[in-house]
């Protein structure tokens, strides 16, 4: 396929997912689902090495904070798309859920401590 007609390919596939976003939805669900957790987070994985427009340093065997095994997760900023490290799914996911706030995280840490003290 010669430049143009990539460019119109390509062209004609934005104008068309402009023009179908459920449909566009609904196709990338059915994709996911199908998808094992490994395939999922390959998925992931290429789409924010393309975003990030950098290599990040090599995966690691471990988690860096419970040095769990598993699946291993690039972690970035949502804020500033820099990569922060290679996390488990549950600790990433933990940090999702505490909004990436220490302060949450601390007193969920803190509420952990004291019921571990009565």
């Amino acid at each position: 396929m010669d430049d143009r007609a990539r460019k119109w390919r390509r062209d004609a596939n934005k104008r068309w997912r402009a023009a179908n976003p459920e449909k566009l939805k609904k196709s990338r669900q059915r994709r996911m689902a199908a998808m094992t957790l490994e395939e999922r987070s390959e998925y992931y994985r290429r789409i924010k090495y393309n975003k990030f427009k950098f290599k990040p340093p090599p995966k690691p065997e471990k988690c860096e904070v419970c040095n769990g095994g598993g699946v291993i997760c690039l972690d970035h900023c949502h804020v500033e798309n820099k990569f922060r490290g290679w996390l488990c799914n549950s600790c990433n996911s933990a940090l999702g859920y505490a909004r990436d706030n220490p302060d949450i995280l601390r007193k969920l840490a803190e509420y952990l401590e004291q019921i571990k003290r009565d």
